[in-house]
């Protein structure tokens, strides 16, 4: 059966602390907030015991393990929280919920953070997980993903269309984005967060058809010169 309560931490006692006794017991006496609290001492007679501020709630998910979740300031609005978690675990025991509403429903910034601790632990190159996720936090800044309900792909070639169109990037940077929300993508369909990538059909543009700048032969005077300039720097 699911549980709250509220956790509890010790912290040094300020040097200008005040003990006070009450009840046989050591107490400090604290200034917060403009407010004057009294906390318990601890055991050890160097530090004080205080409560979070929130109610945590502590049950079984459905796979029977122990969860915790941070409820709320309130204690009834935790219970109740403690107690539809409960139903939750229960009616996916029984097949009757769905098993990646979590995944679904947690924000995609925060997602972005696991998938960046992802791509680390995969020993990839600083620079290359750090522009795999700035892509990544693009798109969904671009085009306004908040959840996974909001991944579209036409809404992401429409965007990236509209930042060609500009001149914003190119079709070769066009596809670093598309790749890399891709593979954010499929890494939350491996991690079990949602059952499938709805980007997984898309293919990247050809990137020859963006020429950027014409390559050509150096005529016999720029042949001379860069001869010339590379004799004359050793």
């Amino acid at each position: 059966m699911a549980h709250i309560f509220k956790v509890k931490t010790t912290k040094p006692i300020p040097s200008d602390a005040e003990i006070v006794l009450k009840n046989g017991r050591s107490f400090v006496r604290l200034k917060r907030s403009g407010r004057t609290i009294v906390l318990p001492v601890a055991d050890c007679g160097t530090r004080f015991t205080q409560e979070s501020r929130k109610w945590y709630v502590q049950y079984r998910n459905a796979r029977g393990c122990w969860q915790r979740v941070a409820g709320y300031a309130d204690k009834e609005a935790t219970a109740q929280l403690a107690a539809e978690l409960e139903r939750k675990a229960e009616r996916l025991q029984s097949g009757l919920g769905d098993p990646h509403e979590d995944g679904k429903s947690k924000p995609l910034i925060e997602h972005l953070t696991s998938f960046q601790r992802y791509l680390e632990s995969k020993g990839n190159s600083s620079k290359h997980v750090d522009h795999t996720c700035r892509r990544v936090e693009r798109v969904l800044a671009g085009c306004r993903l908040k959840c996974w309900a909001d991944i579209s792909s036409s809404q992401l070639l429409g965007w990236l269309a509209e930042e060609r169109r500009t001149k914003r990037i190119g079709v070769k940077t066009s596809n670093h984005y598309l790749n890399a929300m891709k593979e954010f993508c499929q890494w939350m369909v491996r991690d079990g967060y949602v059952p499938s990538s709805p980007l997984v059909h898309l293919h990247s543009l050809n990137a020859e058809t963006d020429i950027r700048r014409q390559r050509r032969a150096l005529s016999a005077s720029e042949f001379s010169k860069t001869v010339f300039s590379n004799c004359m720097n050793r």
